[in-house]
């Protein structure tokens, strides 16, 4: 009974000490630039009197000298919200990352002079790749070069980072475990796409950027910012709403879906203004695409230019920017596709997108066969084989008497890379790999049958004298 009572103290033991480490967690912010606590408190802390608690828990000398970068404790158990990271989906090319704690002793002044991703390697800027865990933290910082990366957030929205862009994370939290989700993003250069979801449009994104603010509850949008001597925003809404304020929030537009907004720093956020139309395409959409192949749309009155995005199963596989009405490649690999294509108008804003579905299946190469290839297997039968092709379910052999294989004598296929059948008057041979889809590739040299010659037996010719004398 003792060692009963003794095991049930232990475990409350190890229970309540397993409580103690869950509650004792910490929240680590990074201070930035002109941070002080009382802000602070203000926007992320519940607790009364954080302010003054928050100074005395991290040990600071001074509460109202704060220096950027340092990391302070902040007790999860004061928190308005639990913070929750977003993750990375899927990322291609050049994009790094500087983590939350380093992020805030970089000065934007300092960034935003390199106008280039090679510009920032080459002045030491400290660049990490990404995480590998793949979440992405409040304070983390991402930049891309050649490069682009898919963000998820906890509520299923979904961003994506285009090339040359450089965005902060300044706030992720979600409440109550239910998706709503409180999320800004400071974009200094760079365009983004936003698909935000949450439960029932609760969810806040808000996007900061010198020459504007773009603040959404549900919808699909883009935001790009040209940074320069006044930067320049642009706010394309794809569907739902968005409110685009100055960075002063001394005026603000709502912009409906198929409308956008072009705005500059310093100045008001003028009327939106109709998106271009989708495009309209002019080529067929076959059932499967042999590179090369040529994909073209009309002309849309009123576009300056067309942008094309092509993504793959995972997310964004490249951009191109193109004054003509047609895409054409040479260098796809099998798989399944989209094809997005939107106009620009002379103000830059970037119209909707006409998707296109593509599905890429390049002939699989043509089987090695030669001379040596060939055997006889018995009297009056041929035995061919060729070289295995990688993703072939079957290949089609094919004998004619000609070598442009006008004059067909026979046509069959096989799973095998052996086929064997009957032939004496020789003639020629080729194969070709069929792919799962049931597309034939390329054929294989053709291979010159030498007939077989009739091999007269002893005993066949004393039949044919013993068979004379009978009919005579």
């Amino acid at each position: 009974m003792g060692a009963i009572r003794l095991g049930f103290l232990i475990v409350i033991y190890l229970v309540s000490m397993g409580f103690a480490r869950v509650q004792a967690q910490d929240w680590l912010y990074s201070v930035r630039t002109d941070d002080n606590l009382w802000e602070i408190c203000q926007t992320y802390v519940a607790k009364p009197l954080c302010w003054l608690e928050l100074g005395r828990y991290n040990a600071l000398p001074n509460s109202d000298l704060i220096k950027p970068g340092r990391i302070l404790k902040i007790p999860y158990a004061w928190l308005k919200y639990p913070p929750q990271p977003a993750t990375i989906s899927d990322s291609r090319g050049e994009v790094n990352y500087i983590p939350a704690a380093d992020s805030a002793k970089s000065p934007w002044k300092k960034l935003n002079q390199l106008s280039s991703y090679p510009a920032l390697v080459a002045a030491g800027i400290a660049l990490q790749p990404l995480p590998e865990d793949h979440k992405i933290h409040m304070g983390d910082r991402i930049i891309t070069g050649q490069g682009n990366v898919s963000i998820l957030f906890a509520d299923g929205s979904q961003m994506l980072i285009r090339a040359g862009s450089d965005i902060t994370f300044d706030r992720i939290s979600i409440k109550d475990g239910k998706g709503f989700v409180d999320t800004l993003l400071v974009l200094k250069r760079g365009a983004t796409d936003y698909n935000i979801q949450g439960k029932k449009g609760l969810s806040r994104y808000r996007v900061d950027t010198p020459a504007g603010v773009a603040a959404v509850r549900g919808t699909e949008f883009r935001v790009n910012l040209q940074a320069a001597e006044k930067a320049v925003m642009r706010s394309e809404v794809l569907q739902g709403d968005v409110i685009v304020s100055d960075a002063r929030a001394q005026s603000s537009q709502q912009v409906p879906g198929g409308y956008g907004v072009r705005s500059e720093q310093g100045q008001p956020i003028p009327p939106p203004l109709q998106l271009l139309p989708a495009v309209e395409w002019e080529s067929t959409n076959q059932d499967i695409l042999v590179i090369p192949f040529e994909i073209s749309w009309k002309s849309l009155t009123g576009a300056q230019y067309y942008l094309v995005d092509l993504y793959d199963s995972k997310g964004l596989s490249a951009s191109w920017k193109t004054e003509k009405n047609f895409w054409k490649n040479t260098e796809l690999d099998n798989g399944k596709y989209s094809l997005l294509v939107r106009g620009v108008d002379q103000l830059g804003l970037q119209g909707l997108d006409a998707e296109q579905l593509l599905r890429v299946e390049n002939p699989l190469p043509a089987p090695q066969l030669s001379a040596g290839s060939i055997k006889r297997a018995g009297k009056a039968f041929v035995e061919v084989s060729w070289s295995l092709v990688v993703a072939a379910s079957g290949y089609r052999i094919e004998v004619a008497t000609d070598p442009e294989f006008n004059q067909i004598l026979l046509t069959d296929s096989t799973e095998e890379t052996a086929y064997s059948f009957s032939n004496r008057a020789g003639g020629y041979v080729r194969v070709t790999a069929i792919s799962l889809s049931g597309m034939a590739g390329d054929y294989s040299d053709a291979v010159w049958l030498v007939p077989q010659p009739y091999n007269w037996q002893p005993w066949a010719g004393l039949a044919a004298v013993v068979l004379g004398i009978i009919l005579l």
